[in-house]
């Protein structure tokens, strides 16, 4: 007798083309994104936007971006909600809110009554880290960083 095996879930990086070949392999599991990347993610964009120094400098412009990031540990159905508020504050970027939108909320396509959305390159159910909180699971891929954290 021949037994599958399939993992629950997978947790890795935001590399689109692994969550494809893991999703394609193995369908009925989940994949997770560490809360890390997410984070350096974020960062890596406010970088690309040449808002580094700002993020540094201004503490609520800061705060404001790291709220981005601190959705992941709201319930999955009030991110959206939420994502309206922090996308409507002026000070955050246009592009930067383009960016987050694509990829982590949803796609918009075409427009006026021929509008469409789409589901981002990476859902909210693949970032988003209530439940793995509640249930006392990883919120990232690295041990060390995670203990660190409990410190």
């Amino acid at each position: 007798m021949q037994t599958k095996a399939y993992p629950l879930d997978f947790m890795a990086d935001f590399e689109a083309a692994v969550h494809e070949a893991f999703n394609s392999s193995f369908p009925n599991s989940s994949i997770v994104a560490g809360l890390f990347h997410l984070n350096q993610s974020v960062f890596r964009k406010i970088i690309d936007l040449s808002l580094k120094e700002k993020d540094y400098k201004d503490s609520e412009f800061c705060l404001k971006t790291r709220c981005f990031s601190a959705m992941a540990f709201l319930p999955v159905e009030d991110v959206e909600e939420v994502y309206g508020e922090l996308k409507d504050d002026e000070e955050v970027p246009a592009e930067f809110i383009a960016n987050f939108d694509l990829t982590y909320i949803e796609v918009v396509r075409g427009c006026g009554a021929r509008q469409r959305r789409g589901p981002p390159t990476f859902p909210i159910t693949v970032w988003n880290v209530n439940q793995r909180m509640l249930q006392d699971l990883p919120r990232t891929n690295n041990a060390a960083v995670g203990e660190w954290f409990i410190l």
